[in-house]
């Protein structure tokens, strides 16, 4: 039995490959756990959809909304 915890989950497909090599060697995946998940991108969804069992930490979208405070020096 083999957990994948990885810093950063997209579009799912470096873990899915992940997971096929383990099970290609005999390992059976018990667990992905991701820092963050990019959730807009359906990585999750589509591991939760082959079966496995997913956690995360931290969920964002992938395109966050950002300002850059220019006068943060200037006040």
């Amino acid at each position: 039995k083999v957990g994948i915890i990885d810093d950063l989950i997209a579009s799912g497909g470096t873990a899915e490959a992940g997971a096929k090599i383990i099970e290609m060697g005999g390992g059976q995946i018990e667990l992905f756990i991701f820092v963050i998940n990019l959730f807009d991108l359906g990585g999750c969804d589509k591991l939760i959809k082959k079966g496995y069992k997913v956690k995360n930490l931290i969920e964002l979208n992938h395109k966050p909304k950002i300002k850059l405070n220019r006068n943060l020096l200037t006040d």
